[in-house]
Parts: structure tokens; C-alpha cells; sequence
């Protein structure tokens, strides 16, 4: 590879601006330094070592009996062989939800031992840890639908969201862990019909792992793509070596099939960016009772998006362009729940395609 085509690594400011352009975000499981350097290779954005590696790599029945020092030990392998992708760490069962010190010093080895994001199941009750770890630096994803830490709770491997009263806490505890810093949230086992409103309604992220289509990216587990794992397998996984010479091209399949996934129609015009703004905006307050003050703010706003449209017709600039300029409006204009007003929201990405 040379130097005009070499890849740049992905951090979060990348991961952004792939959701802001509308480009499906790809993420696979890894726990060693050799898998680190195939998935570099076959263009993988995002590195994550799961607590599954309780189940895929140790052998056990559930991910429960995982320690924050097998995390430390996977993370650290992964960033060693790392060169382009953006490595996220799971936090385990029994690391965060003890006590909130505890935690935070977990999240700390964790991110010294080479992760750039953290993540951690649960919704409202995870957020002041959210909260504390965005506001020390430490980027963190949600996860929310199911759950494989509460699996004796939930009673099995079962679809989440699938009711009214389920859905509207999916909704209330995405908008929560986004309103806690969140940069991202995986979306697993949900519906797909559900999974796409909540992605409308979020200005952030959503990975979908058995989320259908319209999520703004996707995740597997290495072992299931590759067809190796003997255990469980879930419905939503499909084997990538099917046809393929060899892992690395497996890989690149799975890469390949995510990108390509991309036939969504992106929010090109200033007029559909507000109209999707303010249907969020009014999702957003139903579910918080609170003042629509920045709807108001955004209704305001729909004689300016006309205006720079023009002013793009005359300049001869792109649509986009003006789309770009609304949005800093917009953004300059809102601050978070607890000040009054709700950050507003836009849906860019969906998901992989069934072969």
C-alpha cells in the first residue's frame, strides 16, 4: 500500500464523521493481536473486545464468569496488533455496577491498556457513570435490547422491545445514555421496526447486532461470522467463509457487505434536516414531558432554511452545503435536558444487508 492510498486510523471524530456522511460503520469482535492485524486489513472500523470471549474463547456457557482481568489481557493483545481501527473494550459483569470508584478505575485499565472507548450494558442506570466518564475523557458506548450479562434475569435469549411498554423503555433509556455523553449505543436483539425509530430519534450512533436494517452500523462476532463456533448460533449471524479463500477475504466479505449496505437516502436538503429535526424534537418531548422550547427554536429556523438554500442556487454550492450550515445553527442553538432543551436528532445510517 502506498503512501497516497494508506489508511488512516479511525478514532471517534472519524466514527462521526462516517454517521454525519452517511456511511455505514463496521464492527467485529477481536481478542488477539494476530485477528487485530487481519481485520486492519480487510478494513474493519471498529475493534471490539467483547466479554463473549468468555464463551468463544474460554469455552464457558454464559459471559458472566468473565474477570476485568481478562478484559486487560484481550484489550491489551488487540492493541498491540492494532493499527487502524478503533478499540473498544467491554466492561465486564460485577466491573461497574458494584460501586461507581470501582468503575471508573476499571474503565481506567482498561483504557491504559490500549482501548480508545468503553462499553457497558444497561440504560438509566448506567448514565451518572456515563455521566462521570465522558466528563474524565473516557468515551463510552451503550448497550441496551438484550443484555447476555442479565441473561438469567431476562430468562434466555429473547428478542427485547417486541411491546409498547418495552419499546418506550428502549426509547427512554437511549435518549438517557445519550443525554449522559454516550457516543454510540449497540442495539441488540430488537425488533427492526423498533430499532429504526430509535435510531431516528438519536443523534449518535446505533450498532445493530440482530437490529435489522436500519441501524448506522453493524457488529458480529468473529467466531460466528467465520462459522467456527460450535455453541448456540444465533439467527441473525450468517458464515462469511462460505466462498471465501480465506479468513482475511471472510473478513473483507463482511466488511464489504456492510458498506455496500448504504441504499438509504441521505438528508440532502435543508428543508428534510429540519423536518427531521422536528420530528424528533417532538418524539423527544413526549417521552420527557418537558417544554418544547426548542421546537420553537427549530420552527424559527424554516424561512432561514429557504434562505440558504438560495443563497446555495446563487453560489453555486451544493445542497449540503446549506444542510451543513443549518446544522451549526441548530446545534449553537441547543443544550442538554436538564438546561431546558434537548439536543436535536437525525437518522444517516442503516445496517446489512441479507444476502
Amino acid at each position: 500500500m502506498d503512501q497516497k492510498t494508506e489508511r488512516k486510523p479511525v478514532r471517534l471524530s472519524t466514527i462521526k464523521k462516517m454517521y454525519e456522511a452517511g456511511e455505514p460503520i463496521v464492527m467485529l469482535t477481536c481478542y488477539d493481536a494476530t485477528f487485530s492485524s487481519v481485520e486492519d486489513e480487510a478494513g474493519v472500523d471498529i475493534k471490539l473486545i467483547g466479554d463473549s470471549l468468555g464463551m468463544v474463547m474460554q469455552g464457558r456457557e454464559t459471559t458472566l464468569p468473565v474477570t476485568i482481568d481478562d478484559m486487560v489481557y484481550h484489550t491489551a493483545c488487540v492493541a498491540r496488533g492494532n493499527k487502524y481501527g478503533l478499540v473498544l473494550a467491554d466492561m465486564n459483569f460485577g466491573s461497574y455496577l458494584v460501586n461507581e470508584d470501582e468503575a471508573v478505575a476499571n474503565a481506567v485499565k482498561l483504557m491504559q491498556a490500549g482501548a480508545h472507548m468503553v462499553k457497558f450494558e444497561g440504560g438509566t442506570e448506567v448514565c451518572p457513570l456515563a455521566r462521570r466518564l465522558t466528563a474524565m475523557g473516557i468515551p463510552v458506548c451503550g448497550h441496551v435490547g438484550f443484555t447476555p450479562q442479565s441473561v438469567n434475569a431476562i430468562g434466555g435469549y429473547f428478542v427485547q422491545g417486541k411491546t409498547k411498554s418495552g419499546e418506550e423503555k428502549l426509547m427512554a433509556d437511549t435518549l438517557a445514555l445519550q443525554e449522559a455523553g454516550a457516543s454510540m449505543i449497540v442495539l441488540e436483539m430488537v425488533p427492526a421496526d423498533v430499532a429504526k425509530r430509535v435510531t431516528e430519534a438519536l443523534s449518535i450512533p446505533t450498532i445493530g447486532i440482530g437490529g435489522g436494517l436500519n441501524c448506522s452500523g453493524q457488529v458480529l462476532v468473529l467466531q460466528d461470522l467465520l462459522g467456527i463456533f460450535p455453541g448456540r448460533k444465533p439467527r441473525f449471524t450468517k458464515n462469511f467463509m462460505e466462498g471465501a479463500a480465506s479468513i482475511k477475504e471472510a473478513v473483507a466479505n463482511y466488511v464489504n457487505a456492510v458498506k455496500k449496505s448504504a441504499n438509504f437516502r441521505r438528508l440532502s436538503t435543508p428543508s428534510d434536516f429540519l423536518e427531521k429535526k422536528l420530528k424528533s424534537c417532538s418524539t423527544q418531548s413526549r417521552l420527557f414531558r418537558k417544554s418544547s422550547k426548542e421546537r420553537r427554536i427549530l420552527l424559527w429556523f424554516r424561512p432561514w432554511a429557504i434562505f440558504m438554500k438560495v443563497i446555495c442556487i446563487l453560489c453555486r454550492k451544493p445542497a449540503s452545503t446549506a444542510t451543513r450550515w443549518l446544522r451549526r445553527f441548530c446545534q449553537s442553538s441547543s443544550v442538554r435536558p436538564e438546561r431546558g432543551l434537548r439536543p436535536v436528532s437525525q437518522n444517516f445510517g442503516r445496517g446489512l444487508q441479507k444476502a
